[in-house]
């Protein structure tokens, strides 16, 4: 992140795309282009950029978060996420993270196959 233009140069190489949930209450997916990190050793990797704003939440979480089971196996999935942060609003970053890990413990009652974390930055 560059703090003084307020850009965050971003690649996710193959894994969760992080989601920018904007002080409007919208969301921007930050899928890279990237292979899977490790898996291409000649792969070159390149930065995308976006403009951070005042009262925009960077989103990251692993894919135990994406993962997630409901009783019938249906996974969470990006959809669920995407949902999940929309309904946060304007929200400070700590309850935009309870908010969402709620979400994804609530529709996987608790059992997590896989880590699930989940950090928010509150752009200032």
């Amino acid at each position: 992140m560059d703090a003084h233009d307020r850009s965050l140069a971003y690649e996710n190489a193959g894994h969760c795309p992080a989601q920018l949930v904007r002080r409007s209450g919208d969301t921007v997916t930050l899928c890279g282009d990237g292979a899977v990190l490790g898996v291409l050793p000649d792969w070159t990797y390149k930065d995308n950029r976006i403009q951070l704003g005042s009262g925009d939440r960077l989103v990251l979480f692993t894919d135990g978060v994406t993962e997630a089971e409901d009783a019938h196996g249906k996974e969470f999935g990006e959809e669920h996420v995407v949902q999940a942060l929309l309904e946060t609003g304007g929200a400070s970053a700590e309850d935009v993270r309870r908010h969402f890990m709620g979400a994804v413990t609530g529709y996987c009652a608790g059992q997590f196959r896989d880590d699930a974390t989940v950090v928010v930055l509150a752009v200032p």
